[in-house]
């Protein structure tokens, strides 16, 4: 009994607080609940709305505009800003010539002098007058006019150099600006058969949904289809309307709506090896071509400063007639010099007009008898710090520029094997798209068959007859993309020339 008392009494004080153990710890005052908000009221499921108004035709495309063919095209770049300005720069340099060529040539000058003297002792006035012409030329073949003729001839052959670059800069250009805004029109036409297909499904869709054989999504998801059509159009209205533009630009010519009529013509890549095409082009590229011409340059400066350096100041004077001396008058004179460095020859001659003087004696002539005068000088630059340091210039020069010429024979090479991959590349993307179209045509022919048997629909056939023309563009583009990398790797080999019709 005792034990079961314990065991009671343990019990009790285990259910005892502050007893069998600690009193727990205070709670905090519970915090105010947020309010709960009130439920929104439920938005009506989603209604299919009107669809979208066509986008507004550019004013450009509103009206149409005449044919343009790609021949009648390049026929316009002689009238094009650009080519006009590269034969500006070409006779620039035919003008520089014609100069350094006339400096050549004969050189005649005339002249007058006029003199008066008083004397103080006497009282005594003099006055006299004489007139002179001079006749100059080169007549050596190192003087430098000679050199200034060989570079501006040197000249002249780059500025012919860059004028067929801008001319064939040009009509790539054209080329590739002509088939972007055709392709800009075929995709103009794809996006408005693309939009008016989408208009119709989005019309059948609805009337499902009136019959209740379509849900609202249905509807939805073709407006949401006609509307990103519809941006489509937009935009390849905006593509097409930017693309002529540009290529009038280029020509010089009014933007309109020009009808662009010329397909792409077949490429042809040469049948030579590939090492004889770079071998070849290292000949015909204007990089090389010019960077060769400057290196010929460079050499004509060095043998210049070579020959200022060594040859001597020498010149030959002679002269003959009445000679005066002393404090005579001389008469009629005939001279002549010959500078030797500078390679020039003068010949001049000189006769007084008149001589009057206060003492009472007046002539036009002298009383000094006729003789010869013959001058020599000579001098040698031992020390010509000057013409040193131009010598080394012009050595620096010169193996600059056959490092230019080794570095473009070397750009020209890698531009070659570029331009030959890419003309290959582009080529080998053609079979895959005409079999891509040839199945586009199959599907069209086998959707009419159906809708003719009852077996599809008229949006079968439209949809068919869409996915032909997406096959035509993307092969009419793969088409153009071929041809113009096949120009540019005739540009590469330096053998495009472009025909325009008028004098080159």
């Amino acid at each position: 009994m005792r034990r079961a008392l314990g065991i009671g009494l343990l019990l009790t004080l285990s259910g005892t607080p502050g007893l069998a153990q600690q009193p727990p710890a205070p709670t905090p005052p519970a915090e105010t609940a947020p309010p709960i908000p009130p439920r929104p009221p439920e938005q009506p499921p989603a209604q299919p709305t009107q669809p979208p108004l066509a986008p507004p035709v550019s004013p450009l495309l509103a009206a149409q505009g005449p044919s343009l063919t790609l021949e009648a095209a390049l026929a316009l770049l002689p009238q094009s800003p650009g080519w006009r300005a590269a034969e500006l720069s070409y006779q620039a340099a035919q003008r520089s010539l014609e100069a350094a060529r006339a400096a050549v040539g004969l050189s005649l000058e005339a002249g007058g002098d006029g003199n008066t003297s008083l004397n103080f002792g006497n009282g005594n006035t003099s006055l006299s007058a004489s007139a002179s012409a001079t006749l100059s030329t080169a007549l050596l073949p190192w003087a430098p006019v000679h050199d200034t003729v060989r570079s501006a001839e040197r000249a002249l052959q780059r500025a012919a150099l860059d004028r067929r670059d801008a001319r064939n800069t040009l009509a790539l250009s054209v080329y590739t600006q002509y088939y972007a805004a055709r392709a800009a029109a075929r995709n103009l036409e794809a996006a408005r058969q693309r939009a008016a297909l989408a208009a119709r499904q989005l019309e059948v869709a609805q009337a499902q949904r009136a019959l209740g054989a379509a849900s609202a999504e249905t509807v939805l998801d073709r407006q949401r289809t006609l509307e990103e059509a519809q941006a489509q159009l937009s935009a390849a209205q905006g593509s097409l309307d930017l693309g002529l533009r540009t290529l009038s630009n280029t020509l010089g010519i009014q933007p309109a709506a020009y009808q662009l009529t010329s397909a792409p013509s077949a490429a042809a890549l040469p049948s030579a090896a590939l090492d004889e095409l770079v071998q070849a082009a290292h000949s015909r590229r204007s990089e090389v071509l010019k960077a060769a011409s400057n290196l010929e340059d460079a050499r004509a400066k060095l043998a210049a400063a070579e020959k200022d350096r060594a040859l001597p100041e020498f010149s030959l004077t002679a002269q003959a007639g009445q000679i005066g001396s002393g404090s005579g008058n001389s008469g009629a004179v005939v001279s002549g010099s010959l500078n030797f460095k500078s390679g020039t020859g003068s010949l001049s001659a000189s006769a007084p007009l008149f001589s009057t003087s206060s003492s009472g004696s007046t002539g036009s002539g002298s009383n000094s008898g006729g003789g010869l005068a013959l001058g020599l000088s000579a001098r040698i630059h031992l020390l010509d710090p000057a013409g040193d340091a131009a010598i080394a210039s012009a050595r620096t020069a010169t193996a600059s520029s056959e490092l230019a010429l080794a570095t473009a024979r070397q750009s020209v090479e890698l531009d070659v094997r570029q331009r030959y991959q890419e003309a290959l590349n582009a080529a080998a993307q053609l079979p895959a798209l005409n079999t891509a179209l040839a199945r586009a045509r199959q599907a069209l022919a086998t959707a009419q068959a159906r809708f003719e048997a009852g077996l599809s629909t008229a949006l079968d056939v439209e949809t068919a007859r869409l996915d032909v023309l997406s096959a035509e563009s993307a092969l009419e583009a793969a088409q153009a993309s071929a041809l113009e990398a096949d120009l540019r790797l005739q540009t590469a080999l330096g053998i495009f020339e472009v025909q325009t019709g008028a004098p080159r």
